[in-house]
């Protein structure tokens, strides 16, 4: 009520004047009313005057009259009572503010908090900051206010849902600040100024109070941790942007985390800097000093993060025209270069063209077509940065080239020599940049590349600038996917979703989540990840690298399990069709990243040869090798560097030797426990904010990988050996595989909160490789069979025919058999050879088992999930898939060829 009446106070004469353009005469009367236009009475006087006193106008005429409130009301049709007080507040006041309805109209108890705040004097809040030595009379109205009930000065967030109290004499053993409402989120901006060029990010409102005559916002607390881009892109964009936190532990934190809040989201901003304050001293107390400005002023305060190198314009003259002329045989005037000579003993000025430009950087790639990221200004002013061959920069192709940069292009008028003279200027001041076209591991500079960011040999986050180059330890790297030159360029698309995304968990809260969903899965997943991280060094120690195949039918959850993981690596893709790939293209896309994850999909044993003989070499490391295009037969040979997760419905059973380079987990469309669903639905609503924070967790500890892998990785291979040497014969590629997904859980265990102890985790490894090692030998004893029948069929005494024993349809690609005409054929092969032998039964269950993908159910209609099929010559029988073999006569089942 207060407002209203300061605002029905305001002079109605000079209210009047001002909004119609009109002045009174000396009775206080209007020539002309302002609403219904009469200017003369019956009498011949003026209708429209004021009473001075009681601060009221009238017109006689239309009857309109009363106070200031109703005069706005009057004069601006629509405005209801709220508007027009806000406005007389605003413009009349001075008082930037909402104004506040009744409070009857207020419902909750912080709205109600909120008013009564609004009301109290704010005399005591005012001396509190004077006493900090803050001028409160310069700041403007509304940023602070006064709390009678708790005796605090107090502030509100821009969206009045944080109610912030710095308490004036606070009690010994209580609180001296206090937070009601919504911390999270929130921005103190009274002291924003949209108009300034550069923005102060503060930790506390007092701060920004103290630092009049700049732009700042204010957090409230380090712990307000805002995620949502919005809240802070209208805050800093276009700006220079300055972190100003307090020099200590949590104020570090919270830098660090702005920092990579802002470039990681890749606001539009100038730079990026910190102003380092003396350790245990805010701005406020630099205030009481007497050396804040002198302070803000001081270069050297200031740490440069980021900057804005595009925009950053070229000196258009050069300083001393004649030395340069002299030295380098050109100058730079009005943003051209020109050249000096004398003709006849006369000087003569040729100007060589309409722009300027600068090498930023040198791209070394290793090869003689190096790159350079040049910068263009044209004389009119523009900027722009462009990628340039080296080859491009000619007298011919320059001049081709540069007339497509700008958008009225770019001229040059000199000749061979001029151009070189400049070029020279230009490469001696150019900085060199290593471009990284494999993303992920980088062993030369021991630093994890993303398509936007480094994670560098002392786990710092190192974001790039404009054009791609991330600079740390006196080491430049160039990332292209989102460099400036590149946005437009599409056939970066793949790459740019192996971008650093965050997240809101760490490994110990992401571990939990995984092994909760999906339990010794989850498990083995998660050392087979961390065993990708380091893949480089594990395979240069072991000299094998196993796949992780996921195994079950379609629904069974293996994409998202895949899921959980790819997004350690970025924004998963939708992975490597192994059905729609040539072995080539599919070698190619695994060379693309290092000591990362791959996903390749719809694994079946119809896969070509090629792409079989990809995966035996690339367990070793090697993919194949293809000749360069020269005369000294020089070869290349195409490595993989990156674990792969391969899923199918069919287990890799057409070759032996495939399936032997597998780690197999088995996924059942089985029900899940209520605490694994809600693990589940944690991971799909996290997963959105992507989980690289536990990659850069994991990525801390190369060294301990280094120095004690090989030494875990061989005690726990003697161990297993040992453990299983009396119960059973496991081959040692197995048990290999066994200790490497122990090693890195028994490595780490001190270092993360594994979800399962070593013990308990152990066992169930072995478990998994002994279920694994039954279906190998399950699969051998499907493959002497039809080994056993190869062998009498190749037979002419046998007395096996076609239409009595089988029957082949070359067209559906599927061999019908009488199994029980053929058995006593396989028995009689096996005794002769001293094979191991399965009783009818067992044979018959592992022939026609859902693990062996060549048997083909009988799923019509009428008989669904039949095993058996009745054909109408040879009766009840089995069918099963095969491939034509090299010869034209031959089959192929189960990787043994039949001569039918």
């Amino acid at each position: 009520m207060q407002t209203i009446e300061k605002v029905k106070q305001i002079d109605i004469k000079a209210l009047i004047e001002k909004e119609t353009g009109s002045c009174f005469n000396k009775t206080n009367q209007l020539e002309k009313c302002p609403f219904c236009g009469s200017g003369k009475g019956t009498n011949q006087s003026p209708a429209f005057s004021i009473k001075a006193k009681d601060n009221f106008f009238k017109c006689f005429s239309c009857g309109a009259g009363g106070s200031t409130i109703d005069f706005v009301i009057s004069l601006n049709s629509g405005w209801n009572e709220h508007k027009a007080i806000k406005y007389l507040q605003e413009e009349y006041l001075g008082i930037r503010e909402v104004f506040q309805p009744p409070l009857h109209n207020i419902t909750s108890t912080f709205d109600k908090m909120l008013y009564a705040i609004k009301t109290n004097p704010i005399k005591k809040a005012s001396d509190y900051l004077k006493s900090r030595e803050i001028d409160a009379e310069s700041l403007p109205h509304g940023s602070y206010w006064y709390d009678s009930h708790s005796n605090a000065i107090v502030f509100t967030d821009s969206d009045n849902r944080l109610i912030n109290r710095r308490m004036i004499k606070p009690e010994k053993g209580k609180p001296k600040a206090k937070n009601n409402g919504t911390l999270n989120e929130s921005i103190y901006d009274k002291m924003f100024f949209p108009d300034f060029d550069v923005v102060f990010i503060q930790e506390g409102v007092i701060n920004a109070l103290s630092m009049v005559g700049c732009s700042s916002i204010a957090l409230f607390s380090t712990e307000n941790k805002i995620k949502n881009p919005k809240v802070l892109q209208k805050y800093v964009q276009g700006k220079r942007v300055i972190l100003a936190m307090d020099n200590d532990d949590a104020g570090n934190k919270c830098a660090a985390y702005y920092k990579d809040f802002i470039l990681s989201n890749r606001f539009n901003i100038q730079s990026l800097r910190r102003l380092v304050l003396t350790a245990k001293k805010d701005a406020n107390d630099l205030l009481r000093e007497k050396t804040l400005i002198s302070f803000l002023q001081n270069t050297d305060n200031y740490q440069l993060l980021w900057e804005d190198i595009v925009t950053k314009p070229i000196p258009i003259n050069s300083k001393d025209k004649q030395a340069d002329n002299e030295e380098y045989y050109f100058f730079i005037q009005d943003g051209c270069y020109h050249m000096k000579e004398t003709i006849k003993g006369k000087p003569i000025i040729k100007k060589l063209s309409n722009f300027l430009m600068d090498s930023v950087y040198h791209l070394m790639d290793g090869t003689k077509e190096s790159r350079r990221l040049v910068k263009f200004q044209r004389n009119t002013g523009e900027i722009t940065v462009n990628e340039i061959m080296s080859s491009e920069l000619n007298l011919d192709r320059f001049k081709k080239v540069i007339r497509s940069i700008s958008s009225r292009g770019l001229t040059f008028f000199g000749n061979t020599q001029q151009l070189d003279h400049i070029l020279t200027y230009m490469y001696d001041r150019e900085k060199n940049a290593i471009a990284i076209n494999q993303l992920g591991y980088q062993h030369e500079y021991n630093a994890y590349c993303f398509a936007d960011a480094v994670i560098t040999q002392d786990n710092t986050l190192v974001y790039p600038d404009k054009l791609g180059i991330v600079s740390y330890n006196g080491v430049s790297l160039y990332l292209p996917p989102f460099a400036y030159t590149n946005l437009s360029d599409k056939s970066y698309s793949s790459q740019r979703k192996f971008t650093y995304k965050a997240g809101n968990i760490n490994f110990n809260a992401w571990s939990d989540l995984i092994y909760k969903a999906y339990g010794i899965n989850g498990a083995i997943g998660i050392s087979f990840v961390i065993l990708a991280l380091y893949r480089d060094y594990i395979l240069e120690l072991t000299g094998f690298f196993p796949f992780l195949f996921l195994f079950g039918d379609q629904g069974a959850g293996k994409s998202n399990f895949v899921n959980f993981f790819l997004y350690l690596f970025g924004e998963p893709n939708h992975g490597i069709s192994l059905l729609n790939s040539t072995d080539k293209g599919f070698s190619r896309s695994l060379t693309q990243r290092s000591n990362a994850l791959y996903y390749l999909k719809e694994y079946t044993n119809a896969i070509d040869k090629k792409t079989v003989d990809v995966f035996k070499t690339g367990y070793d490391g090697e993919l194949y090798t293809m000749a360069q295009k020269s005369n000294d037969n020089k070869t290349t040979t195409l490595e993989i560097s990156s674990a792969c997760m391969v899923d199918g419905n069919e287990l890799p059973t057409s070759e032996a030797a495939l399936f032997a380079r597998m780690i197999v987990l088995h996924f059942e469309d089985n029900k899940f426990s209520e605490e694994s669903t809600e693990a589940y639905k944690t991971l799909l609503k996290e997963k959105e904010q992507g989980f690289c924070n536990v990659t850069r967790e994991l990525l801390k500890h190369r060294s301990l990988i280094e120095t004690t892998f090989k030494k875990e990785f061989n005690g726990i291979f003697q161990d297993i050996k040992t453990q299983l040497a009396m119960e059973i014969q496991l081959a040692d590629r197995q048990i290999r595989h066994i200790a490497l997904l122990l090693a890195p859980v028994k490595l780490l265990q001190n270092k993360f909160t594994f979800p399962f102890d070593f013990d308990t985790y152990k066992e169930s490894v072995i478990e998994n490789m002994k279920k694994q090692d039954e279906m190998a030998s399950d699969l051998k004893d499907v493959s002497i069979f039809w080994s056993a029948i190869a062998y009498k069929i190749a037979d002419p005494y046998s007395g096996i025919r076609e239409g009595s024993h089988y029957i082949k349809d070359p067209i559906k690609k599927i061999l019908y058999i009488k199994f029980k005409l053929l058995y006593p054929c396989y028995a009689d092969y096996v005794n002769k050879n001293k094979l191991h032998f399965l009783e009818m039964n067992s044979l018959r269950e592992l022939l026609t088992a859902k693990g062996n993908k060549s048997f083909i159910t009988n799923t019509s209609q009428k008989s669904r999930n039949v095993k058996s099929y009745t054909h109408k010559t040879l009766g009840s029988c089995y069918m099963f898939n095969y491939e034509d073999a090299e010869e034209a006569n031959g089959i192929v089942i189960d990787g043994v060829e039949l001569a039918i």
